[in-house]
């Protein structure tokens, strides 16, 4: 049987090849998401991560410029080939030849998306990798930990200054992310998880970039790099270096990725670091104490130094210097991502830090809480 013209261009577009096979990989893992992962992320992840931190991991630079541009000289090609086609053949060959092209690069997009880490959503959570009780905090015992983490804060923030203005410090950015990845891969060992590759994070200029849609970092697949908006204030660069960090290991879930930045923060030597990661905890618990006690999340704040206020204050500061574009579209838009990949709680996912401290320290399982211990 002959094949017409069109059929035989939609067949021969690698593009629309990859995505059809990626969805059918979709519909195979929906039904074995174990053994699916077992192969994905047990033989495939880890070699494009060694593959790729060995190679354009070690540019100077972020790589997600060099994805922009490509992807940016794409459609430059695409719309010059259809203003050509349009001289000669006719408006309408032009615009089916374009559609198909532009098709086809979504096709390219949805795969390299999953090829490259988007199918370790079919993953285990951290509760199951690490078998936690499946335990849940009454309002007691987060009335409770928020007073020990507010102990834990004021202690932290002493030891760097007793002075009550806000903490300004110029981090090498460079030594920060080798440090907190030289804690971060051995934290994952412990916990007997991969930790191929090098996993980079980089400081994503301009500044205020990400700040003006609402997100501090974030983990962009196309380029393999985890990426932080150094427009934040320096309190809040390890942690969310070690939260971009874990998405680069395969973690998914961001409350997992919470969760794994405040043991790599808690398990630095430099107190600095330490302390970045219990207070933004601090402020995760502040919020959820709040929801049910007013009084005594306004009880436990009253109890912080003058130095860790100043230090809430300025991290304030420095964010509201770029407000959110349209927030209600982008949170609208992120909650149903995160949702349709099985993370079910959606943006409230951020706060599940709460209960995945609780759990871990339910199950005995917690070498690496050295502020707990203070």
């Amino acid at each position: 049987m002959k094949l017409s013209p069109f059929v035989v261009k939609v067949i021969s577009r690698p593009g629309l090849l990859l995505a059809f096979m990626t969805w059918l990989l979709h519909q195979f893992a929906s039904r074995n998401g174990s053994s699916f992962y077992h192969f994905y992320g047990g033989a495939v992840f880890p070699w494009i991560r060694m593959a790729y931190d060995n190679t354009l991991g070690r540019l100077p630079f972020p790589v997600i410029y060099l994805v922009v541009t490509v992807l940016l000289l794409a459609l430059v090609l695409i719309a010059r080939k259809a203003f050509k086609t349009s001289q000669t053949d006719g408006r309408r060959v032009a615009l089916c030849g374009m559609g198909l092209r532009l098709t086809e690069t979504a096709g390219w997009i949805y795969f390299l998306f999953y090829f490259l880490w988007g199918f370790n959503y079919y993953g285990p959570s951290v509760s199951n990798r690490l078998g936690l009780p499946e335990v849940k905090p009454d309002s007691t015992e987060l009335i409770s930990e928020l007073e020990q983490v507010t102990h834990i804060v004021n202690k932290l923030r002493n030891g760097i200054s007793t002075d009550s203005a806000a903490i300004t410090m110029c981090l090498e950015w460079s030594q920060l992310e080798n440090d907190i990845r030289l804690r971060e891969t051995e934290l994952l060992e412990a916990w007997g998880e991969s930790h191929a590759g090098r996993v980079r994070v980089r400081a994503l200029h301009p500044q205020g970039l990400l700040l003006r849609i609402a997100t501090a970092g974030v983990y962009i697949p196309f380029a393999c790099e985890g990426h932080v908006d150094p427009g934040l204030h320096c309190l809040q660069w390890p942690y969310t270096i070690a939260h971009e960090m874990a998405h680069g290991y395969g973690f998914t879930d961001e409350g997992d990725c919470n969760f794994i930045g405040l043991l790599v923060c808690d398990k630095a030597s430099d107190p600095f670091v330490r302390y970045s990661g219990w207070l933004t905890y601090w402020k995760y618990l502040y919020f959820d104490v709040g929801r049910i006690n007013a009084s005594s999340a306004s009880n436990s704040y009253r109890e912080l130094t003058k130095g860790v206020k100043s230090d809430i204050k300025a991290i304030r500061q420095a964010s509201d210097k770029y407000p959110d574009i349209m927030p209600r579209l982008r949170d609208a838009i992120y909650d149903n991502y995160l949702k349709s990949h099985g993370v079910s709680s959606g943006l409230a996912s951020y706060n599940e830090i709460v209960v995945l401290m609780h759990r871990y320290k339910k199950s005995g399982k917690n070498p690496f809480l050295l502020g707990a211990q203070d």
